[in-house]
């Protein structure tokens, strides 16, 4: 028994990154080895098989934080490191749990330590909002350098010196040649909601100025989502009250909730989105926090995009910030409820647009890259993409 446990063992080393890479890695081995050794033969097994999209269970392993190369480590970072990302940093890097991992913290001074219930983090730093030209409502407001990271807010953040008790209403105001290019291109997309014009928006929510913080108006779903190819919708958009949500195009879905791309119908589809539509793969999952932010986790084995106004307004910012590259294995915050608030109650006092603009949506293109440094200037022209727009926070 005790050399099937040790044969079992080698393999699960075999298998990892670690173990088929050269280098310095005896200090990994030992470690590994030290804090698996309350698994016998059998979970040692199936350790060896999980993967990208076949996870399999949590390891439960003791949550108890180790000593690694000189680095105080937890257990699950150096699982991430031996099986998935060697050239993870101990010391300054952070992983984030997936919503796939049925394990709760702090259970019982145990933790799971799967590596692929687990996603690399990849912050984005959230840029201060300019300073208004007028006061807000009469009241001087003062902007300074934001300092934010992770999706927290300092208190010397432009995002965090607006206050938001203020309900949410339409965004209207006066814009450069710039937002007016840019009006077509978000009303087609679907950046104004569910209107299909200005007009429309600013009717639909005429009577609506004393809702509560709610950004959307279906109440009983956080998310919508519709699909793209190229400047033509396709399919029925689909609405979500789970908690989180699992977008493929192949494989099984992950989580309880999912949209499945390869089941959408399109007799005018392009030979580029085909072939698009087969690099998603797995895909990617989102899921809201408790303390109103939404992450996106890349499932896929390719670089996903992401354009979130909470991370860069594409009506303030210059084009390169715009959107953020997002690769394969990596979680990010993507979207803050509370921020949203913050910059609709800043885009309402400024004179920055012409039309409506939706704070609440979020576009991402699957495997192909938009905006400078791609061929593509704007996201319409990617072959296939998704808005998703978020909804109630409750």
């Amino acid at each position: 028994m005790l050399s099937t446990r040790k044969s079992q063992f080698k393999k699960l080393w075999k298998s990892s990154v670690a173990g088929q890479t050269e280098g310095e890695s005896s200090s990994l081995f030992e470690a590994l080895k030290g804090i698996t050794k309350s698994m016998d033969s059998k979970d040692l097994k199936a350790c060896a098989q999980a993967k990208e999209g076949d996870a399999g269970t949590c390891w439960i392993l003791p949550s108890d934080s180790i000593q690694v190369q000189g680095a105080v480590v937890r257990p699950e970072v150096l699982c991430c490191k031996v099986f998935r990302w060697f050239d993870l940093s101990l010391e300054n890097e952070s992983v984030k749990r997936l919503p796939i991992c049925t394990t709760e913290d702090g259970a019982s001074n145990k933790t799971c330590c799967n590596p692929f219930h687990y996603g690399r983090v990849v912050s984005f730093v959230s840029r201060p909002l300019p300073p208004l030209e007028s006061p807000l409502k009469g009241k001087s407001t003062r902007y300074t350098k934001a300092s934010h990271s992770e999706g927290s807010v300092s208190g010397d953040s432009a995002f965090s010196e607006l206050s938001c008790s203020q309900s949410s209403s339409p965004i209207t105001g006066r814009g450069d040649s710039k937002s007016r290019r840019c009006q077509q291109q978000q009303s087609e997309s679907g950046m104004w909601g569910e209107s299909t014009s200005a007009s429309g928006y600013t009717e639909s929510f005429s009577q609506d100025t004393e809702r509560d913080r709610s950004l959307h108006s279906d109440a009983e779903s956080w998310l919508m989502m519709a699909y793209w190819e190229g400047n033509d919708r396709v399919g029925r958009r689909r609405t979500f009250n789970n908690s989180s949500v699992h977008v493929h195009y192949s494989g099984e879905a992950q989580l309880e909730k999912s949209f499945c791309i390869s089941s959408i119908k399109n007799k005018r589809r392009s030979e580029a989105a085909e072939k698009k539509r087969l690099q998603i793969g797995s895909g990617f999952q989102l899921w809201r926090t408790s303390d109103f932010k939404v992450y996106f986790y890349n499932a896929s084995q390719q670089t996903m995009y992401v354009q979130s106004p909470t991370l860069a307004c594409p009506e303030i910012y210059p084009e390169e910030e715009i959107v953020k590259a997002i690769p394969a294995g990596c979680v990010a915050e993507i979207f803050d409820w509370q921020q949203a608030l913050v910059l609709e109650r800043y885009l309402r006092n400024s004179e920055l647009l012409r039309f409506p603009f939706d704070v609440t949506a979020v576009r991402v293109s699957m495997v192909s890259g938009w905006g400078p440094g791609h061929r593509r200037p704007t996201i319409m022209q990617c072959p296939c993409w998704l808005t998703a727009f978020f909804g109630s926070r409750d």
